[in-house]
């Protein structure tokens, strides 16, 4: 903060406006009385204004905030009984790290990132599938024919079960689940396509 002050001291000294008026005032007949007089009314003036920013200021809830942030982290400090010497931290830290491993993109391989935004957001595939609205119409699945459908994961026929397969359940007969190794495959980066082959007559639509 000082050496702020102080340059800008040496900018307001060397100001164009100000060494034009005190040559302005040396070419005149008495250049020290105006130069004096000069000098006092700009001393009166900072002075003015500096108290008038200054008190106008003091009640400020920014200079409290500012205030009680530079003591907070100070008597945290002092409470864990630690000093407030450059580099001391609030907490403790492992000189090791984590299982973590970021991930660093190679610009040799483009299809890297790809893979890896795939496998991220293959985590939250959902694994059930609502049938309120098909094309603006209610289905619901008859679950005492569901023997007769045949549900397919890119092309790979996904078996009934519900635990490890695909299933509808009686309570919940426009929703289709997936669990077990069904939802798994579901959710692989590659698997993109679900075939739904359901007979007629296990279909109602309202």
């Amino acid at each position: 903060m000082a050496a702020e002050i102080f340059l800008l001291a040496v900018y307001a000294a060397v100001y164009p406006t100000l060494l034009a008026a005190v040559v302005i005032l040396l070419a005149q007949s008495h250049p020290r009385r105006l130069l004096t007089v000069y000098l006092v009314g700009g001393m009166t003036v900072s002075i003015v204004a500096g108290l008038v920013i200054v008190f106008a200021l003091s009640d400020s809830d920014w200079l409290k905030h500012g205030e009680h942030s530079s003591l907070s982290w100070k008597a945290d400090l002092t409470f864990l009984g630690k000093t407030d010497a450059r580099g001391t931290t609030l907490g403790t830290y492992a000189t090791t790290a984590g299982p973590t491993t970021p991930f660093s993109p190679s610009a040799a391989d483009q299809t890297q990132i790809v893979t890896q935004l795939s496998q991220a957001l293959a985590g939250v595939k959902s694994c059930s599938f609502d049938l309120n609205d098909v094309n603006g119409k209610m289905i619901k699945v008859d679950t005492m024919k569901l023997a007769q459908a045949h549900v397919l994961i890119q092309g790979m026929e996904v078996g009934l079960s519900a635990t490890d397969g695909w299933n509808v359940d009686a309570a919940a007969p426009s929703t289709l689940v997936f669990s077990g190794t069904a939802c798994t495959k579901w959710r692989m980066p590659s698997s993109t396509m679900i075939d739904l082959q359901f007979p007629c007559g296990s279909i109602i639509f309202e």
